[in-house]
């Protein structure tokens, strides 16, 4: 108990992903100024190497699993080794080209992307992983049922249709950013809240629910869009993103 609750108190006192956002900035800032862009491929965020450089004087290290899905080397589809096979040695060649391509530029993203740092001590290791618990925990990720969370999902699924179709998505996606969510950890909701509305409502016998969680989330974000409200907008959607993760919970 003493143990845990010091790591409480440091996790108070470093605010410790806010950190890394702010050390990255000043990594930024420093590697604008020593590289051009005639040193950086096409395609490459300029300074990444410098900015990873950086991160590491500052205590803080790349760590590919702590990256948005998107930036994961396993984001990237690879063929069947059969298929791979069969094509001629020129298409063989072009196609691993263009894997080792796609790795590269993902591998120069993920060194400008806060998310995929973590401090290289075990105490601020123990930290970060304490305040993501605790930001899922404000989420609402943490003590409901996966089947509440999966019948909730299905709300945000109708808000964030709604929102896309009031034409403020763009406007809402900056507002996710400035509050520390990534639009991508949105995105795959309504796919996966579709597969949930045929399993309650075809499975469970529950379509009159579903129903009207959809309408119930298609009528909030309707309101909020009628009147430009792109800051509470924002902050649903932040919410969706602990929902998506407690429904998805073993």
């Amino acid at each position: 108990m003493n143990r845990f609750l010091v790591l409480l108190f440091g996790l108070l006192l470093s605010g410790c992903y806010g950190n890394q956002k702010q050390e990255l900035g000043a990594c930024a800032l420093e590697a604008g100024r020593h590289t051009t862009r005639e040193n950086v491929p096409a395609g490459f965020p300029l300074g990444s190497d410098y900015v990873e450089a950086c991160m590491r004087a500052r205590g803080f290290e790349l760590n590919q699993d702590q990256c948005p899905k998107m930036l994961r080397d396993d984001v990237i589809d690879r063929p069947d080794p059969a298929v791979l096979a069969a094509l001629s040695n020129e298409q063989r060649k072009a196609y691993t080209e263009h894997i080792e391509k796609a790795v590269a530029a993902l591998a120069e993203w993920r060194k400008v992307e806060p998310t995929c740092y973590e401090p290289t001590g075990w105490f601020g290791k123990r930290v970060l992983w304490i305040e993501k618990r605790l930001e899922a925990c404000t989420l609402g990720g943490c003590f409901r049922s996966r089947e509440d969370a999966q019948i909730e999902l299905i709300e945000c699924a109708g808000f964030q249709l709604q929102v896309h179709q009031s034409g403020l998505m763009g406007t809402v996606y900056e507002e996710l950013k400035r509050i520390g969510t990534q639009p991508v950890d949105i995105q795959a909701i309504p796919t996966l809240a579709n597969a949930y509305v045929n399993t309650y409502s075809v499975t469970k016998g529950r379509g009159p629910e579903v129903t009207a969680r959809w309408d119930k989330g298609v009528s909030a974000a309707k309101k909020l869009a009628e009147r430009r409200d792109v800051r509470r907008i924002a902050r649903y959607l932040k919410s969706c993103v602990g929902t998506f993760s407690a429904a998805l919970r073993d």
